[in-house]
């Protein structure tokens, strides 16, 4: 069962942040060109890892670093967890996060890093990998008086930004998502078809993305285009991905020997947009 779709829209101007590393243990090897690996973000104090038993391994800092850039909060996260990874490291816990102010537009941080043995178990969200399938222990929402035997929350975020305020050009990077927290599940004799089931959800949510980004850069030549038409593609988009996820839940549950049908489909329809499965495109020159 697919229970929402949340879409998050912000256009800014792109410049490289400042950014500030300390290396203070022996460096590891990079892990930043594995396809996927589990990685914790710790922003709170009551979900921290036992830092009595993980030694600090470097530090992160992320400035504004004078110049309107790509920082609110999700893309310096994602900034902070590539210079994590680059370290050979798997988990960072911010010490300190400045919201945006009069002196600052943008979310800056520090964070210490670390390596811990269960990087999986502080995930918020996975992020859609071909190669990372969803698994029972990624459904973390509570399934007390929930209705169904699982629920996937997940959907699409994007940045649309430009490099400078006199730019016709411009960038739009996609991201869809598992929400860990909200998502559910509830262990029975047929856990591996359900698991299977609710992973459709998720793939039908990246066709989607992909899908939002194929009209994009079909019908908006400029970053002016874009901006005045990403709201209507984005409701359209949002709407067809939530009569879809219908569609599939419908056909399915009233016949379960449909799902292979789904399961094809799916495939098929992912392996016709996979020149966009990076999430990322740019208006051409």
């Amino acid at each position: 069962m697919h229970k929402f779709t949340l879409v998050l829209i912000s256009l800014l101007f792109s410049c490289t942040p400042k950014i500030n590393t300390e290396l203070l243990s022996s460096s590891k090897e990079s892990r930043s060109h594995l396809n996927y690996l589990p990685f914790a973000i710790i922003e709170t104090e009551t979900d921290t890892i036992n830092q009595n038993q993980n030694e600090i391994l470097g530090k992160i800092e992320i400035k504004d670093s004078g110049l309107s850039i790509n920082c609110d909060f999700e893309s310096i996260k994602e900034i902070a967890k590539k210079e994590s990874l680059k370290l050979g490291e798997n988990c960072f816990v911010i010490t300190e996060h400045k919201k945006p102010s009069k002196w600052s537009t943008c979310h800056r941080i520090k964070a210490d890093v670390y390596y811990i043995n269960n990087p999986q178990d502080f995930e918020e969200e996975i992020q859609w990998n071909e190669k990372r399938k969803l698994k029972i222990e990624d459904f973390k929402g509570t399934t007390e008086k929930r209705p169904f035997t699982a629920a996937t929350v997940s959907s699409f975020r994007y940045l649309l930004s430009t490099k400078t305020g006199y730019s016709k050009h411009y960038t739009i990077k996609a991201t869809t998502f598992f929400d860990c927290k909200t998502s559910y599940f509830k262990h029975s004799t047929s856990d591996s078809i359900v698991l299977a089931h609710e992973q459709i959800h998720f793939d039908i949510s990246e066709l989607y993305a992909r899908k939002f980004l194929i009209r994009m850069e079909k019908e908006a030549k400029s970053v002016k285009e874009a901006l005045e038409i990403q709201q209507k593609v984005l409701n359209d988009i949002s709407r067809e991905l939530q009569l879809k996820q219908d569609e599939y839940d419908s056909e399915v549950y009233a016949d379960r020997l449909k799902q292979p049908k789904w399961n094809k489909w799916i495939n098929l329809e992912l392996e016709k947009t996979n020149s966009y499965k990076s999430k990322i495109i740019t208006s051409k020159k």
